[in-house]
């Protein structure tokens, strides 16, 4: 395509550096974007060639008659002040639109129209699809104990937060727990004994909530007087877990009971199951 280039103003059309610009950032774009098409089922990769190989022949189309054009501009030119008769003879033949030299209205539409195709193709490659993600878990709304998962299990760090009661006082903590074998995450609470004396009866309410499929596990920990531990302590209690393929977090808070109501709720950060 050198020569299009060439002819139409040795270098300078601004076609010229437009398909060159639009060409290398397409070129890179292209690429690694096709070969995930290609994984991806294959269409994706047939569509944008077929799209690039139509732009490119309409701004080449382009290209070739304002160059033609040009050249001609310059044999007149050079012409003798008493030019020779035309080829062909005025008449109805002359009128033929097929016969007749092509304007350069008509290069510059070409050459818009390919520009145009070609700008489109890397927008589509550049803008990232929105292919859906399935976070689902086998492991999903279960008890992270009884399904084994809690063997393999850590807590998360930075994923600590108070727990309040009905009157805002400290009642314990809650944080994450996420099981690298079933990649899965829940909420892990410790009630302080004091606090769990005066709670007896009623219910700690555990909600583990994935935000990118909105998938919630709910539990709901019933508090009784023989959970009270001996001494000063903490007693320990969970909810059901999600699949962490996607942020998990949870919500904790004293459901209404005894005549008291609810508790503020207290949310934990968003982490990734490991």
């Amino acid at each position: 395509m050198r020569h299009w280039f060439s002819r139409s103003g040795h270098g300078k059309h601004p076609a010229g550096w437009l398909l060159a610009v639009l060409l290398n950032v397409g070129g890179s774009a292209f690429v690694p974007i096709g070969v995930v098409g290609i994984t991806k089922g294959g269409w994706a990769l047939g569509v944008g060639v077929a799209m690039l190989v139509v732009a490119v022949v309409m701004l080449v189309r382009g290209l070739a008659l304002n160059a033609g054009i040009s050249q001609r501009a310059q044999e007149q030119i050079r012409q003798p002040l008493h030019p020779s008769p035309p080829k062909h003879p005025k008449g109805p033949e002359s009128q033929d639109w097929l016969r007749r030299e092509p304007t350069q209205a008509e290069g510059y539409l070409w050459e818009a129209l390919g520009l145009i195709g070609l700008a489109a193709l890397i927008w589509i490659l550049l803008v990232p699809a929105q292919v859906p993600v399935n976070f689902r878990s086998a492991y999903d709304g279960l008890d992270p104990v009884h399904s084994d998962c809690s063997h393999s299990a850590r807590t998360l760090p930075g994923t600590t937060e108070t727990l309040r009661g009905t009157t805002g006082a400290d009642i314990g903590y809650v944080h994450l727990r996420t099981s690298r074998y079933c990649g899965t995450v829940w909420a892990q609470v410790f009630l302080r004994d004091d606090a769990l004396r005066h709670l007896a009866g009623r219910s700690l309410s555990i909600l583990v909530v994935r935000p990118a499929d909105g998938t919630e596990a709910p539990y709901a920990l019933p508090l009784t007087s023989r959970d009270v531990p001996r001494g000063n302590g903490l007693m320990p209690g969970y909810g059901n877990q999600l699949g962490g393929g996607s942020c998990v977090y949870a919500q904790v808070s004293l459901l209404p009971g005894n005549g008291k109501p609810a508790g503020p709720t207290t949310d934990t950060p968003c982490r990734l199951g490991t």
